[in-house]
């Protein structure tokens, strides 16, 4: 074609859309109408829609960002570019140019239309904006790349445009300017300094978000240092989850529907966060499907033996270059969305179980397990994480399997037909995946209820001997649960076999069917054809091996959504009080919650109602009960007047004033209330693990000194805070670990002082106090001029005995059959009752309390502030432990070998086949044909041994290995927790030992199984396919020494911050999971007080600052997943420049494709198993770490104990008992409060420990049952130094009763009783043991002694009564008890007296009590004051003196 034709022939070919033009014109190029249309007007239509939409919500913001000179260069570089595309439209729309076009006039009219809003976008973006537009920066981004191709075209054609080709590289280079600094951050320009607190993920622009350019500051911070909570970014504000509670909880209860409500209540809320991710994942879709169709094109360019284009060459290496780090940019862009989703929706789950856990009974609150918050919570998420990829999966498949038919034909039915069948079985075998797992969770939840009351009553299980009992229990509710687990670990193998069989059966089946249709015709470019079928075969099995194993996930996911939807669902507790009035009497917030009373000398009765309780005709029963517990009951209590409550124990006087606070099911009358807030003190007084004063003064109070001070004076606290080193800074630790039971009840009757409301109920609350402190405090509190009668508050007291009926205006006798059973003043009920006169013991008192001088708190500050101590658990040094290491030592060695070996085969296998086909497709045409058949079978045999072993190494790791390490790792963390020194509590908090139980253990279960297989399987993988790639290209062995060590500078920089983030996402989880365990045990108390609000704004508080590492760690991930990808990217671009560059032979650079095309989904898959593993083996670090710790803690001496056998099984054979010189503290660094104890307590006799609240006789006790460490002297039970001996051994030889008992839930009467016995009991002795402590009755009218117990079922003195029952049972020759009595009547405790001195006669008994009439009956009697032993003797003997014995008496009969 002559040079005219030709060019006429090229104008009239740019015309066409194209998109290519023919090469006769210009080399590998669009036509000038595509670019015009689809490169230059389509994204500008694009651009100024959206843009529009931008505008119109800029406008309507306030002004965030200052800098106006660097606004005012945007600007300008706007005019330039606007000025620059005005120039191009005036010169290509004259009427003289010759190459004039429509469409050419159009995009560049719209040009000019960009830049007009580049500049309004631009202003308005700068202004009122936190972070760089994202809009703006994409249309430049794109549009440069698109401009970069059209200015390649116009710089072809050659045709005299000098001035548009000029202009236009001009315009294109001003676009990059101002992409530059539009892309730059604006923190330092905010106007509010709170934007600049925002996480740099909402500051920072497109490129640093889609490059995780922001993560680099952190990554780079815990490479050189150690990270703490504060040094991480905060977490987006949509992300936080905090606050969305509320509109997820009205969406939910105004559903109707009736399957799957939870799950309908998030996607309504949640679903332009949850569809936000499809965008960028159909991205990577569309990138993963055009790797073969390159692939394809690059085998046939080299296939050509002649006119190969070098052009075309460059273009696909290009292509590639595209496309793979496309696919590592959309990846990370879907992920980062789609984390960003789960996060919130994390948030928010979490944010309503705490909410509704508010609004339950605190019967059900205690209930409510911990599981749901941690293990059903996390297995949600961790499901729904991959919900997109379930059915973009299925999309991939089905565009694949197209583009298979147009490689292979008919052939391409083959892996649909596999699939299928697999589908089918996958969905009969997902049918029991729920009801499996949900067996699997409620055993799961039956040992975390269990472990979590173990450990929330540790002191009382060591002082009882229950530890080796217990744990033995545990270990069994822990097989237990294991065994449940085995069902659907098995459905789970045969998941992952059915997942893995379309990847190995498909490629057989289809290359079967393929060589048998070509086996005659086979032509030179059938290695291009086999190749890309083999990709495209990848590109559906992979994701069918997803589909596979994420729809048990998936079902896991519902099935504990399911659970926490039938929580969420539950009845709430309503309050049942009614107001007689609608204004004035209800409190509507919690500001009124804690306003003050102010104390008013003219107050009447006559203001508003006589009464500020009114009962009638009223049955109440435990909430979720159906026995009446109270019945027929009518009271008025009367305003600022003290009603007392008495009866036996059982009879209901703790449900009493539950019923009053509204904490009962009300059955049928009425409770009419007129108060405005309650004060409540429970029988079990609820601390938080934190210092004296946060527990008096409560949560989020501005202190008030005075009212402080006072409130301390009144409750005796002054003595015992002069008396600690930090005061009242001190913390209390885990349920007050750390203070005696009198200091518990004093400081909890300090907070109800302090608080200042209208209704003051104590619930037996002088039941630990000796007599002289309890007159005190009482006369403080209760006495004419105590501060309850001063500030004319209500006073309702429920108490065991006669002691504060001097004070009591209306007194209330309770029946055993829950009636009340007389009520009047104590005059009126003087035939009911013995009791001094009312002012027999008032002058004394008076003439005292007036005599107390002004108090001085040490360490009190005016400004209330507390310091914080750092826990143990949060520190950053942590210990070095080789998580590999114990993660193989828990496999045995014979297992982990087995399985190691199990996964090389299934790697060698599987990998191996494609280098089998490249042998065979080496060969010529000619003689393929006649030996497909035998290359063919040997590599189906390939495959199926490759499937074989992948079903025994899944076999091999979840039936065999799994319940061992299962089991190890348990056992070592019950055997740590049973056995960490109770000093640990005070800085160690039980939720975080839970945590341990509940979190940790539930990742090394469920997560590390199937991850460490994964990334195993992933590594391996790995491996070989690098190995193939370079066989293929030996070049690449050169560059593959600097890829390693890439790789590995990666790996370190990474691990160093991603370990540490890692921990902390595990450790502010604790702090949270403490925080429910502690509203749970003291619901009643928080809504008596109306701190609901605080409580949940503490909570928000610590689940903000848990979801700040939970976001960090999936952040921290996915750069790392960006990184190797890019570094796959840069394997797959060398790969084909070098096949490029050296014109390798197809096969080869097919084999070598094939696997770059399935090393990058390996590495992906690799990424994310290993990312989760490492999370799971973390777990590892922090249960041995938590050991190591625990062994640390109890000391070298007690590591070195001898064995039992050494003292024999009998010991101690006779009880004698020897203090010398003993002094102990409870911290290292505390002072000591046993000082100087020399004490020898003969064998068989009585001895009696008395003295002041928080004296030192509880310590004496736990210094016997080494709960607290000497700081000298020695302790000897028959002539054995017990330090020499195990703790627990010591413990389980002498009998102990708690002064609080300990009763397992859900475990029948019969187990209970028999805790602790060595040997075996017949069920006629235990009703023999219940008989003698009048218990037998109540136990056999509720179910005998199979009936189940709990907490509910007994009182808390019944349970005492129990606890003595059970010592009946035990054997051994001492008994210890603390505080026996302390919750019981006088004919109670007169029973367990004569129990006491008949049944236990012949052995060595130490009494702790109160009561110190009793104790005259004793052989000796020990007084203790400020922990030392300051009088000891008989008791008949010091009661004729006057030394403290004496004093004590005297103040008891004063009060009795």
């Amino acid at each position: 074609m002559d040079p005219i034709n030709q060019n006429v022939s090229c104008a009239l070919a740019d015309h066409q859309l194209g998109p290519q033009v023919s090469v006769r014109c210009r080399s590998f190029d669009f036509t000038v109408a595509f670019e015009e249309s689809i490169l230059s007007i389509l994204p500008s239509v694009l651009f100024i829609g959206f843009a529009t939409i931008r505008i119109t919500h800029l406008y309507k913001e306030n002004p965030k960002v200052g800098a106006r000179p660097f606004q005012r260069l945007k600007l300008s570089l706007a005019a330039v570019f606007g000025l620059l595309q005005l120039s191009l439209l005036v010169i290509y729309a004259r009427p003289q140019h010759r190459d004039y076009q429509p469409l050419g006039v159009a995009a560049l009219a719209l040009g000019v239309a960009d830049a007009v809003f580049v500049g309004l976008l631009s202003y308005l973006e700068h202004e009122r904006a936190i972070s760089p537009p994202g809009i703006l920066l994409s249309y430049l981004l794109f549009t440069t790349l698109l401009d970069v191709a059209r200015l390649r075209t116009l710089w072809l054609l050659d045709d005299g445009k000098l001035s548009l080709q000029v202009i236009e590289s001009l315009s294109l280079v001003v676009k990059v300017a101002i992409l530059f600094v539009e892309s730059r951050g604006k923190t330092k320009y905010f106007l509010n300094s709170d934007d600049a607190t925002r996480s740099p993920e909402e500051t920072k622009g497109l490129f640093s978000n889609g490059l995780f350019l922001w993560t680099n500051s952190l990554l780079w911070r815990g490479f050189k240092t150690a990270l703490s909570l504060g040094d991480l970014h905060n977490v987006p504000e949509v992300c936080a989850g905090v606050g969305l509670e509320q509109s997820f909880e009205d969406v939910f209860q105004k559903s109707q529907a009736k399957n799957y409500r939870l799950v309908k209540a998030a996607f309504r809320v949640f679903i332009f966060r949850l569809l936000r991710p499809a965008m960028p994942r159909l991205f990577l879709l569309a990138f993963t499907l055009l790797q073969p169709i390159l692939m394809l094109k690059l085998l046939r360019w080299l296939e050509q033996t002649s006119h190969r284009d070098a052009n075309i060459g460059y273009g696909l290496l290009g292509a590639y270059a595209i496309v793979y780090m496309g696919q590592a940019i959309a990846t990370g862009a879907y992920w980062r969305l789609q984390l960003r989703f789960i996060t919130t929706l994390r948030g928010t789950l979490i944010s309503a179980l705490y909410r509704k856990a508010l609004q339950l009974s605190d019967v059900e609150a205690r209930k409510a397990t911990v599981a749901l918050m941690s293990t059903d919570v996390e297995m949600a998420c961790t499901g729904l994480e991959q919900l997109h990829e379930v059915y973009f999966s299925l999309l991939q498949i089905g565009i694949a399997t197209w583009l298979l038919e147009r490689q292979v034909g008919a052939a391409c039915v083959s892996p649909t037909i596999v699939a299928a069948i697999c589908a089918i079985a996958t969905y009969k075998l997902s049918q029991h995946v729920g009801q499996s797992q949900r067996a699997w969770l409620e055993s799961v939840q039956q040992r975390l209820n269990a472990t979590t009351s173990v450990l929330l009553n540790l002191k009382t299980v060591r002082l009882s001997g229950f530890a080796k009992d217990l744990s033995q229990r545990l270990s069994d509710l822990r097989n237990t649960e294991l065994h449940s687990a085995s069902k659907y670990r098995t459905i789970l193998v045969w998941v992952m076999g059915l997942a893995y069989a379309p990847s190995a059966i498909s490629p057989v089946v289809t290359l079967t069917i393929y060589a048998a249709i070509r086996s005659n015709t086979w032509a030179s470019f059938s290695a291009s054809h086999i190749y890309t079928a083999i990709s495209l075969l990848g590109l559906i099995s992979s994701p069918l091996v997803a589909v596979f194993q994420l729809v048990p996930m998936v079902v896991a996911a519902l099935s504990c959504l399911d659970r926490i939807e039938g929580f969420l669902a539950s009845p709430t507790h309503a309050d049942y009080r009614i107001s007689p009035s609608k204004t004035g009497t209800r409190v509507e917030s919690e500001k009124q919650a804690t306003e003050s009373i102010r104390p008013s000398s003219d107050q009447k009765l006559g203001d508003g109602s006589r009464f500020a309780l009114t009962i009638r005709n009223a049955s109440f029963s435990y909430p979720g009960s159906s026995s009446v517990l109270l019945q027929d009951i009518t009271v008025n209590i009367p305003r600022s007047q003290l009603t007392l409550i008495l009866g036996p124990v059982g009879s209901g006087k703790s449900a009493f004033l539950r019923a009053m606070l509204g904490e009962m099911d009300l059955l049928t009358g009425s409770v009419e209330k007129d108060i405005w807030g309650c004060a409540y003190c429970d029988q079990s007084p609820w601390l938080l693990n934190s210092s004296i004063r946060e527990n008096i003064v409560g949560p989020n109070q501005e202190i008030d000194v005075g009212l402080y001070r006072k409130a301390l004076w009144a409750c005796e606290l002054d003595k015992d805070l002069d008396e600690i080193i930090e005061g009242d800074h001190t913390k209390v630790g885990s349920n007050g670990v750390t203070l005696s039971g009198g200091q518990k009840q004093r400081i909890a009757m300090a907070r109800a002082v302090y608080a200042r409301k209208e209704l003051f109920v104590l619930d037996d609350s002088f039941s630990a106090l000796d007599p002289q402190t309890e007159g005190k405090v009482a006369q403080r509190l209760l006495g004419p001029q105590g501060m309850m009668r001063e500030n004319g508050q209500t006073v309702v007291v429920a108490s065991n005995g006669e002691r504060l009926l001097p004070y009591a205006d209306l007194v209330i006798l309770l029946g055993m059959n829950g009636r009340i059973r007389a009520q009047g003043s104590p005059e009126e009920l003087a035939t009911h009752l013995t009791f001094p006169s009312k002012g027999s013991n008032m002058e004394e008192d008076e003439t005292y309390t007036t005599q107390q001088g002004p108090l001085s708190i040490p360490n009190a500050s005016s400004d209330g502030t507390v310091k914080q101590t750092e826990s143990k658990e949060n520190r950053s040094d942590h210990r070095k432990v080789s998580v590999y290491g114990s993660y193989f030592r828990s496999m045995g060695f014979w297992r982990g070998t087995g399985l190691c070996a199990l996964l090389i085969f299934q790697t060698f296998f599987s990998k191996f086949p494609t280098v089998w086909l490249q042998w065979w497709l080496d060969k010529s045409p000619s003689s393929m044909a006649s030996s497909y058949a035998k290359y063919i079978g040997v590599y189906s045999l390939f495959q199926v041994v490759s499937m074989i072993f992948t079903l025994l190494a899944a076999f091999q790791q979840l039936r065999i290995v799994m319940p061992r390490t299962s089991r190890y790792f348990h056992g070592r963390l019950l055997k740590a927790a049973m056995e960490i020194p109770m000093s640990a509590f005070s800085t160690i908090e039980v939720g975080s030992v839970v945590n341990k139980f509940s979190q940790d253990l539930q990742l090394i279960d469920w997560n590390l199984p199937v991850t460490f297989l994964n990334a195993s399987e992933g590594a391996l993988a790995t491996l070989a396919q690098v190995i193939i790639i370079a066989s293929s290209f030996p070049y690449i062995f050169a560059a593959f020494p600097v890829l390693m060590a890439v790789v590995l500078a990666i790996q370190r920089f990474y691990l160093r911050t991603s370990k540490q983030v890692r921990a902390m996402d595990i450790e502010a989880k604790s702090p949270l999971l403490t925080h429910f365990l502690e509203t749970s045990s003291g619901l009643c108390t928080i809504r008596a007080f109306g701190w609901q609000h605080s409580s949940q704004r503490s909570h928000d508080a610590l689940l903000y600052a848990s979801q700040r590492p939970y976001y960090q760690r999936f952040m921290v991930q996915r750069w790392l997943n960006l990184v190797l990808d890019m570094v796959a990217a840069g394997v797959a671009i060398l790969v084909v420049g070098l096949a490029i560059r050296l014109q390798t032979r197809s096969t080869l650079v097919g084999l070598a494709l094939v696997n770059v095309i399935s090393l990058n989904e390996t590495l992906q898959l690799l990424i994310l198993q290993w990312a989760v593993m490492e999370i799971s083996l973390g777990s590892i670090s922090r249960l041995e770490e938590f050991t190591i710790q625990a062994k640390a803690d109890r000391g070298p001496e007690q590591q070195g104990h001898h064995a039992a056998s050494g003292i024999g099984g009998l010991w101690p054979s006779h009880g004698s008992i020897e203090y010398k010189s003993v002094a102990a503290r409870y911290q290292e660094d505390g002072p000591d409060v046993l000082k100087n104890i020399s004490l020898s307590i003969p064998a068989g006799s009585t001895v009696g420990i008395c003295g002041r609240t928080g004296s030192g006789k509880s310590t004496l006790i736990s210094a016997l049952f080494q709960m607290i460490d000497l700081t000298s002297g020695s302790i000897f039970i028959d002539g054995v130094d017990i330090a020499t001996l195990d703790p627990e051994i010591v413990r389980s030889h002498l009998i102990g009763i708690s002064q609080h008992s300990y009763i397992m839930p859900g475990v029948s009467v019969r187990d209970n009783l028999t805790l602790g016995c060595v040997e075996p009991s017949e069920d006629s002795q235990l009703i023999a043991a219940l008989q003698k402590v009048n218990l037998w009755d109540l136990v056999s009218a509720r179910g005998g002694l199979s009936a189940f117990l709990d907490n509910e079922t007994l009182s808390a003195g019944q349970s005492q009564l129990f606890s003595c029952a059970r010592a009946l049972l035990r054997s051994g020759s001492v008994v210890v008890l603390d505080e026996p009595a302390s919750s019981l009547t006088a004919e109670t405790a007169d029973l367990i007296q004569r129990v006491v001195l008949e049944e236990f006669k012949q052995r060595t008994v130490i009494v702790v009590m109160h009561q110190i009439e009793r104790l005259l009956d004793f052989d000796v009697v020990v007084v203790m004051e400020d922990g030392r032993v300051v009088e000891i003797g008989q008791p008949q003997e010091l009661q004729k003196g006057d030394g403290p014995f004496r004093t004590l008496l005297d103040a008891g009969r004063l009060g009795s």
